[in-house]
This record gives C-alpha cells, structure tokens and sequence, in this order.
C-alpha cells in the first residue's frame, strides 16, 4: 500500500482516535479536565507514528508497545494541559493525586488494563478490516481480470453430436485370447 492510500489513514486515524479517546475518558473518570487543544494535539501527534506502522498488518506485539507509549505521551500532555487551563482547572485539578505529572499506582493500573484491553479490540479490527480488504481486493480483480484479458480467436460453439448406439460383438472374436510372445514349442535358433 502507498504511503497515502485511503486504507492506511483510515486505520492510522482509527489508531490515534481511539488513543486519545481512551487517554481523555481516563482522565475524566479520575476527576481532571481535558483541554480541546491538547486532545486535538495529541489526535496530530499520534497520527504520524500510527501512518508508519500501518505499512503491514499490526498484530498485538507492535499494537501494545505503541500504544502504551502514546498512552504515556497523552497522560503528560492531558495533565500538563489541564494544569495549566487556569484557576477554574486547577480548583477542579486540586484533589487528583496524578495531575502533578507522576501518575498513582490506580493511573499506573488503569492505564495498563486499558491498554491490553484496547490493543486486543484494535487487533480485533485490525484484523477484520484486513480481511475484508483482502477480500475487495480478490473479486475486484476476479471481476475485472477477463475485462482485460486478451481477445484469443473464438472457439466453435460445442455442437452436441448424436452417437451410434454401440453394436453387438461378434461371438466368433468374443473368446479369442491375444498372448505376447513365441508361439508355443518354438526354440529360437541359437
């Protein structure tokens, strides 16, 4: 696939959606505040790294590493971003123990199950969406194969011929037997 193609950016903006999806809804749930522009930051960040790996196929082992440093990557940018939203941002910052940067061990778990969780349903995906572009791409070129294919001269159309019933064996040959070799009481001359 081209670097450009359509399959590729699909599945890279996938990969990156769903990385600063997972990264902003934990940070809700733990009570901090997400900036527009950091997840719109994060989404342009992710995007470059996720267009490389979509050359191949990804399996789980490229996906958890990948996505375990973007989940890192997002964690500081969300928590700088929402320290940073002013005095509105910080009172509702002020009594989550990870917006100081160092995430508690509960962000630390958090961070780890959702990423095995999310790598599988990305493989999940990954692996649908392959399939199905393998499997476009096999009747699209069975469909349009013979379009291309060069004109050969026209065979004749099969005419159906009508047989001759098969006649009876004669019973004179019916019990001859045929035997290979010399006839039988004949010495070769030596």
């Amino acid at each position: 696939m081209e670097l450009w193609s359509v399959v590729r950016g699909l599945r890279a903006a996938g990969f990156a959606a769903v990385g600063v999806g997972l990264a902003s809804a934990g940070h809700i749930v733990d009570g901090g505040a997400v900036d527009r522009t950091a997840v719109a930051a994060g989404f342009a960040v992710l995007l470059v790294p996720a267009l490389a790996l979509t050359r191949r196929e990804r399996t789980l082992g490229a996906i958890v590493p990948a996505l375990g440093l973007s989940q890192v990557f997002l964690h500081v940018l969300l928590s700088r971003a929402g320290a940073g939203a002013g005095a509105a941002g910080a009172a509702a910052q002020a009594g989550a123990a990870h917006h100081s940067g160092t995430p508690g061990l509960d962000m630390l778990l958090m961070h780890a199950v959702a990423v095995l969780v999310t790598a599988w349903w990305l493989e999940c995906g990954e692996t649908g969406l392959c399939d199905l572009v393998r499997c476009l791409a096999a009747w699209t070129a069975r469909v349009i194969t013979p379009l291309f294919a060069p004109a050969g001269p026209a065979l004749p159309p099969r005419v159906a011929r009508w047989q001759e019933p098969e006649r009876p064996r004669s019973r004179v040959l019916r019990h001859v037997l045929a035997s290979r070799g010399p006839p039988a009481g004949v010495i070769a001359p030596g």
